[in-house]
């Protein structure tokens, strides 16, 4: 069953938001990895993982909070 945004926990909803910039800040590293450096360093590597991680992460942790509502 869909919920509206609106009737979401606040802090549900800053998690998101969070997860969310997450995912546009890995994307965007990714896409200037490609385009400028054509062997990757190591470290662009790991902080592109680590975007995409936190990512997952939290989309997961907001599944489990709303699972867990008593709604």
């Amino acid at each position: 069953m869909c919920v509206p945004m609106r009737h979401r926990d606040p802090r549900s909803r800053a998690i998101m938001t969070a997860a969310n910039l997450a995912l546009v800040a890995g994307v965007v590293l990714l896409d200037l990895a490609r385009h400028h450096a054509s062997p990757t360093p190591g470290w662009l590597d790991a902080l592109i993982g680590l975007f995409m991680g936190l990512s997952i992460a939290a989309n997961f942790l907001v599944v489990r909070r709303a699972r867990r509502c008593a709604c």
